[in-house]
């Protein structure tokens, strides 16, 4: 299976590249799914729902979102409906979204489970993903 992972698509240049490239990617390396970190893509900062759809039209299967995954408020509908989008799985348990999300390949042969966590170097102090969740 070739599953590809696309890096932080910042603004309207990355979602332009990304639209363009992908669908030739993808049949080019015969890839069978993407994943595709956009947490920037509205402006360099946040995602909006329909940035969203153009970003999955483009051929992404799930989209991750980090730190500034409520930047743009009006994406929390997208979070709470669609399977096609997460956001990090290691900030607030009662953080709105989906942690994580299992989805059809391409081809419907197979199924895979994405999530993503947000590091702590440079970010911020969030619940580290390499220790338990500490009980209140």
């Amino acid at each position: 299976m070739n599953i590809l992972c696309v890096g932080d698509v910042v603004g309207k240049p990355g979602r332009d590249v990304l639209a363009e490239q992908l669908p030739k990617l993808i049949a080019e390396r015969q890839i069978d799914f993407v994943v595709c970190n956009a947490e920037n893509a509205a402006g360099g900062s946040g995602l909006t729902p329909q940035l969203f759809q153009a970003v999955l039209r483009s051929g992404v299967d799930v989209v991750t979102l980090g730190d500034h995954v409520y930047r743009k408020r009006e994406i929390v509908s997208s979070l709470q409906q669609s399977d096609r989008i997460v956001r990090p799985a290691n900030i607030s348990a009662s953080a709105l979204g989906k942690r994580w999300t299992v989805v059809p390949t391409k081809d419907g042969r197979h199924r895979v489970a994405v999530s993503c966590i947000l590091g702590q170097l440079y970010i911020g102090t969030y619940n580290s993903p390499w220790r338990p969740p500490t009980r209140s």
